[in-house]
Parts: C-alpha cells; structure tokens; sequence
C-alpha cells in the first residue's frame, strides 16, 4: 500500500473537515461525536481531529457535558453562527431596507430608510452604506466581520452578476455600484440581483413554494415584476430576464401603481382604506386588479403553475386584492393556479437576498 504524503493528508483532512462541517450545519441541536460519526460514517479520532480544526478556524462551539444517566457526560458541538454576520439589502429609488442574520441567515435584526429619490447611483451609495451600518450597529458584530452582503435591485442581473439593465435605475448600471460595494467590503462576498427573483427565492427558503412546484412570484409595490419558479428553481433564463413580462408596455404594468393615486390620494392612504372595507377604495383595488390580471394570466399560460404568490407592499390590502385576482384569472386561464397572499410582504426581497448571503457563506466554507 503506497503512504499518503504530506499533501495528500493534508487534503484528506480539508475534506473530513468539510462533512464534519456540513453535518453540523445541517442540525440545528448541538451534536456529539457520537451522533457526527452516525451522520458522516467516519471514525470518533478522526471527527475529533476535524472538530479541533474547526474550532481553531472560529466555526465550532463546544458545549458543557450534559449528564444523561451514569456514565461520563457527552461533550456536544454545534456549529457557531454568531461568529460572522450576513446582509441582505432591498434597494430601490424609494428606499433601503435591510437584514442582518448569523451565518445560518437566521435573522438577527431588520431595518428601513424611506427616501425620496435614489436614482442617483451616488445616493444610493451613501444610503446603502448608511443602511448597512445602522444594521451592524443593532449588533455586537463589525464591518470587518460581515461575511456575505446580497443586494436586491430592481433591473436585470445577467449570468456574469453584474447589473444589465434596469429602466427604473438606469444611472446605477452605469455607476459601478456593485464595484463600489465589493470595494467597501473586501472581506465580504459582494453580490447583487434582481428583487423579483430574490422574493421568490425567500419564498422557497421558507416554504410557500414546495420542492419541486412551479410558481409566480408577484412583487407587487411601486413597480409591478414578476418572478418565476420551475420545478423548485428560480428561473433566470438565458439573460437573467426570466418573468420579465412587464416589460410589455400594453400590459400596463409599469404604470398600474401610479394610477392607484390617480385621483389625487396617496397610493397608501387607499390601500390602507381598502384593507379596512372601504367600497371606494374598493373599487380602485378593482380596477389594479383589472391592469395586472393580463400579465399575470399570460405567465400562468406560460408555466402552468401549482400557485400564484402575491409579494409587496400593495399584498396589505389582503383578501380582496386576492379575490379580485383569483376572478379575473379564473376567467383567463385553462388551469387557474392557486393564488395566495406572501406572508413576508414587502420584506420578501430583503429576505431572499439574506437566504443568498448564507448560501454564498455555506459554499464558500464546505468547497475550500
């Protein structure tokens, strides 16, 4: 039998290292050697060689010995999410909105900053950076020690996850913005993408869409866009432009928001009046509902989806938005999907770009 070398132990213990790891991050419950070496078939020494490793490396926690009968007490291990943050970000012309969690992306604290107008690639600069500090600031954690910061944005992010094109921002396809983050963060993986496909993303993350369902994820605020779901994935198509119906301006998405204030009303100030019965508000609901029935029609033509998901601000009005869709769907389609309310709401984007982070942390540690 030929002796392994130097090198050749030193890779096979990078990869006991990583099943240790993504055995540890696969349970949410502290586990001990014991339950390690039922989950990776390996042997006690060598889990116990990769768990010191690990530990060296900031990724474990050792728990106290727990007494269960007689007998020595089991020491436990788990894997140590606080020792790093991850930020998802949702950016628009409107404002920012962000989470912070631990590398598991369990959420550690969440925050918004309405503004006026960020169009301008500077000041959405200098608002994200502002969002990303308010954000650490509500945590024991640093700059230095953000591990992955996902950006959701309102344009099209092509396979090479650069910004391609985006009417609603176009100043910040052309500002480097992505550039300029990465530059901020150099211990961070940087990344951006659209917000539609980042909702459904949050979606899935948390169960609305079940492995292996086709889906519409409507993102339904001051712009109207759709993300699709096929079969368990997020579609991106061969630009990043996958459920860009939108863009079809006889659908009349990209001014459905604006005539929900077209009688001089907040858009708000009626949504909150629909959500409380109001019948003029009502109608005005209708009629939203009558601009994107098309559109969303025309998809579910397209994918035949098991559900519809409702995402966004205007989600608030609740059931007769939901309602009001349903009927004119049902109308349209051969297959009328069924149609529900996001529980995250306008939050899905910030959710789904926090979920990526945690993904990019997770490769990242169990590939190298």
């Amino acid at each position: 039998m030929t002796a392994l070398q130097g090198h050749d132990l030193s890779s096979l213990r990078r990869q006991n290292g990583r099943a240790v790891l993504a055995a540890l991050w696969s349970q949410d419950d502290a586990q001990t050697v014991r339950q390690l070496a039922s989950v990776t078939k390996l042997s006690r020494p060598t889990i116990e060689a990769a768990l010191s490793d690990l530990s060296t490396q900031g990724l474990v926690s050792t728990e106290s010995p727990k007494s269960r009968g007689s007998g020595r007490p089991s020491r436990a291990y788990s894997l140590k999410a606080s020792g790093g943050v991850v930020i998802g970000i949702d950016a628009g012309p409107h404002g920012i909105s962000g989470t912070i969690g631990d590398l598991r992306g369990d959420p550690l604290a969440s925050h918004s900053s309405p503004a006026a107008d960020l169009s301008g690639c500077e000041d959405a600069l200098s608002a994200i950076h502002h969002e990303i500090d308010y954000l650490l600031a509500s945590t024991p954690h640093a700059r230095h020690e953000v591990r992955a910061l996902t950006i959701a944005l309102p344009g099209i992010v092509d396979p090479t996850g650069n910004l391609a094109v985006s009417t609603v921002v176009p100043d910040w396809v052309t500002g480097g913005l992505l550039e300029r983050i990465s530059a901020a963060y150099p211990g961070a993986h940087v990344s951006i993408d659209n917000d539609a496909k980042l909702a459904a993303l949050a979606e899935l993350d948390q169960g609305s869409i079940a492995l292996g369902e086709t889906a519409i994820v409507l993102q339904a605020g001051h712009r109207i866009s759709a993300a699709i779901v096929v079969e368990g994935r997020v579609a991106r198509g061969a630009h990043g432009a996958a459920g860009e119906i939108g863009a079809l301006s006889s659908l009349g998405w990209s001014t459905a928001y604006e005539r929900l204030k077209s009688d001089g009303d907040p858009a708000t100030s009626l949504l909150f009046a629909a959500s409380e019965g109001n019948p003029r508000a009502l109608d005005i609901v209708d009629q939203f509902a009558d601009n994107i029935a098309e559109g969303l029609s025309a998809l579910s033509l397209s994918i035949d989806p098991h559900r519809t998901i409702i995402g966004g601000g205007i989600s608030n009005v609740g059931e007769p938005l939901a309602e009001a869709l349903r009927t004119r769907i049902a109308a349209r389609a051969i297959f009328p999907p069924e149609l529900v309310l996001s529980s995250l709401g306008a939050h899905a984007p910030q959710r789904g770009a926090l979920t990526r982070a945690a993904e990019h942390v997770r490769e990242s540690l169990l590939s190298r």
